[in-house]
């Protein structure tokens, strides 16, 4: 197998796997129901505990974070003799599964925000740059009370962190794609939040 193909299969294998919406299975499984028909619309953790409550939103949290983390380490499994994939290869899982969130191909193309997800790919990048955006948003949490806000600001220093920790501009491009879509799926978020100001 060449490293082209290789790829092409990891990006149709992790699109498959992020596109396996938890908020959205777990209040099918547990409702009856579909939440995004609730509250902020979102299918993601914090809509999901704001509807049915924490015990139904830690494992809709886990089932969103490890997916990524499973979509990283299985591709890597299964091109490992590829040339040069390891240098691509968790690259184009972590975009593609992080865009199976968003736009899931089980669920209309209606996801969620994809911070659980992104961050579960960050961890299989590098540990540093989890705690960073992690830190990042836990502080802004603390402070703002405001979970779209710590969201969208630990997005924002995803790059950031990647461009410090990392400086290779292949994983700087990406973390700054990826950051991107998780602000433009948070509009709804910004727009709330200029509206109080």
């Amino acid at each position: 197998m060449n490293l082209y193909l290789a790829l092409i299969l990891s990006a149709v294998i992790s699109y498959l796997i992020g596109s396996l919406n938890f908020a959205i299975i777990i209040s099918f499984l547990h409702k009856k129901d579909d939440i995004r028909k609730h509250g902020s619309k979102n299918a993601g953790m914090t809509n999901v505990i704001r509807v049915y409550g924490v015990s139904s939103g830690i494992p809709v949290f886990l089932g969103d974070f490890f997916k990524a983390v499973v979509a990283v380490y299985l591709c890597n499994f299964l091109f490992q003799n590829v040339s040069q994939y390891s240098s691509y290869g968790s690259l184009i899982v972590g975009l593609s599964v992080v865009v199976g969130h968003l736009y899931p191909v089980y669920f209309n193309f209606k996801g969620g925000k994809g911070i659980a997800t992104s961050a579960g790919f960050i961890l299989t990048q590098d540990i540093k740059i989890f705690i960073f955006v992690v830190c990042v948003f836990l502080l802004i949490l603390l402070i703002f009370k405001i979970v779209g806000l710590a969201s969208l600001c630990a997005a924002v220093s995803y790059p950031i962190a990647s461009l410090v920790f990392f400086q290779n501009y292949l994983t700087f491009i990406l973390s700054l794609i990826i950051s991107s879509l998780v602000i433009y799926s948070h509009r709804s978020n910004i727009k709330k939040l200029l509206q109080k100001n």
